[in-house]
C-alpha cells in the first residue's frame, strides 16, 4: 500500500510542482543558479579579507585596553625636587608631607585609572617640573 500523502497528491503532485515553478519564476530575481553556487565562497573570501584589515595587532589591542592608565614616578632631579613635590601635591591635593613622600618613594604610582589624554597632560608637566614619568 502506497504512502498517504502520495496516494493523496499522487495525481496532482505534477500540477501542484508546475505551479510552484512559474511561480518562483515570476518572483525570482534574474540571478542565474551559477552564481549561487560561487557566491557564498566569494563572500567568504570578501570576509577573511574584511577580518584581515580590521584583525586588531597585539599592539592595538593594548592600546585600546589602555584607555585608562596609571601614572608613574620613576624618578627627579636632585635640584628640582621641590618643584616635583609641588606637582604631586596640585595634582593629588595631598598635605605637603605625603606627596614629599611620594616623590621620595619613587619610583611609585601616583595616580590610577586616568584616561590616557589625562595622564598625557600630567606627564608633561612633570617632565617640565624635571621629573621622570611613565604611562603604564
Amino acid at each position: 500500500m502506497p504512502p498517504l500523502g502520495a496516494a493523496i497528491f499522487g495525481p496532482h503532485m505534477a500540477d501542484m510542482m508546475a505551479a510552484a515553478t512559474s511561480m518562483e519564476a515570476q518572483h525570482a530575481p534574474a540571478i542565474s543558479t551559477a552564481a549561487h553556487v560561487s557566491a557564498p565562497a566569494e563572500q567568504a573570501e570578501e570576509t577573511a579579507d574584511v577580518v584581515a584589515e580590521v584583525a586588531p595587532t597585539k599592539e592595538t589591542l593594548v592600546q585600546v585596553l589602555k584607555a585608562n592608565v596609571s601614572l608613574r614616578l620613576i624618578g627627579f632631579e636632585p635640584a628640582k625636587k621641590i618643584t616635583v613635590i609641588k606637582e604631586v601635591r596640585a595634582l593629588l591635593g595631598e598635605g605637603l608631607k605625603e606627596s614629599k613622600d611620594l616623590v621620595e618613594r619613587a619610583p611609585t604610582t601616583l595616580k590610577k585609572g586616568v584616561p590616557r589624554a589625562d595622564a598625557e597632560e600630567m606627564a608633561e608637566r612633570f617632565k617640565a617640573a624635571g621629573a621622570q614619568v611613565e604611562l603604564e
